[in-house]
C-alpha cells in the first residue's frame, strides 16, 4: 500500500490554503488539477460515445437551427442539445467518484 492511499496527518491544510505533503513530496493541488482533467475529458468524450450510440436521434442543434451572416450554424453543426445533455450528467455522476462535489461536475 503506497502512502498517497493512506490517510496521511500532514495533508491538513498549513493555513494557507494549500495542502501538500512536504516530507513525502507530493502536492495535493496536483491531485486536484488531475481530477478537473478527468473531468474534462468526460465532459469532451460523452457526446462523442452519446453520437456513436444514438446515432442522430436526439441530436437537435444547441442554437436552435439559427444561423450567422455568412450562413453556417452560429454555433457550429456539432453542438447539439443531446451533446450538452450527456456531458452535464456524465460530469455530474463522475465528479462524486473522483473525490469532487457533485455541483463541480455540473459547472464542468
Amino acid at each position: 500500500m503506497t502512502h498517497i492511499s493512506r490517510c496521511c496527518p500532514c495533508l491538513f491544510a498549513n493555513g494557507l490554503g494549500r495542502f501538500n505533503c512536504e516530507q513525502h513530496g507530493y502536492d495535493m493541488q496536483t491531485f486536484i488539477i488531475i481530477k478537473l482533467l478527468a473531468l474534462l475529458t468526460i465532459a469532451n468524450g460523452a457526446p462523442i460515445i452519446a453520437r456513436l450510440l444514438l446515432g442522430e436521434r436526439l441530436s437537435f442543434p444547441l442554437d436552435g437551427y439559427a444561423r450567422f451572416i455568412d450562413g453556417r450554424p452560429l454555433l457550429g453543426a456539432s453542438k447539439t442539445v443531446r451533446g450538452l445533455v450527456c456531458s452535464v450528467v456524465a460530469t455530474s455522476i463522475v465528479a462524486p467518484l473522483v473525490g469532487m462535489w457533485l455541483s463541480t461536475g455540473i459547472v464542468v
